[in-house]
């Protein structure tokens, strides 16, 4: 397995949890994966949602990625994939489907957008510069001693753009 691979195979992995933590209302457990404008957007998606009286309920996702077009710029380094999704989707209003269907599977594609900076390390295993802890910054964007945030496009791809 070649390097894109793995790395499709580990975003894949990383949108199906930003997937079910958009439906469940707890974005903040995978904030660290997108940049902070894609976070703020899908917040304010969940809260449009909230005072519309919906909620988007998604299950049993399988996610697929392709490589649509890699490019870069003077610090930057882009993937923009194309995420297919096969799911269980549906909005919900008063505990009735108003949209999508809990009954059979849907198959949508939107593009996704992944960035990192070009003098990204290899590796996201680090030692903390406030208290001197190895971690993986893969499973947090925060120290787990001392709780100091690292950007993690610096280590790794973070999702720029991505449409639920």
């Amino acid at each position: 397995m070649n390097n894109q691979d793995m790395l499709l195979m580990r975003e894949a992995h990383i949108i199906k949890k930003i997937l079910y933590a958009y439906s469940n209302n707890e974005l903040h457990t995978v904030r660290h994966f997108m940049t902070d404008d894609l976070y703020k957007k899908l917040i304010r998606d969940i809260e449009n949602d909230r005072k519309l009286g919906q909620k988007v309920c998604i299950e049993e996702v399988h996610v697929e990625l392709q490589v649509n077009r890699e490019f870069d710029d003077s610090d930057k380094h882009y993937i923009e994939t194309i995420c297919n999704c096969k799911n269980l989707k549906y909005v919900l209003k008063d505990n009735k489907v108003i949209g999508g269907s809990n009954e059979k599977r849907s198959l949508y594609s939107t593009k996704v957008l992944l960035v990192k900076d070009k003098d990204a390390p290899e590796r996201t295993f680090i030692t903390c510069e406030g208290c001197g802890t190895s971690f993986d910054l893969k499973t947090t964007g925060y120290c787990p001693t001392c709780g100091k945030k690292y950007k993690y496009e610096k280590y790794d791809y973070v999702i720029k753009e991505m449409e639920i």
